[in-house]
């Protein structure tokens, strides 16, 4: 596939750091719901 095809889905940017404390604490949350399935 050619580099110029390839699309990557980048961190969303944070406005403050409790947006980012949230947005890691609700992807480790799903995580872990999936690795207990």
């Amino acid at each position: 596939m050619p580099t110029d095809q390839l699309h990557f889905i980048l961190p969303p940017q944070h406005t403050s750091v409790e947006d980012e404390r949230r947005h890691r604490k609700e992807r480790l949350a799903a995580a872990l719901r999936l690795f207990g399935r």
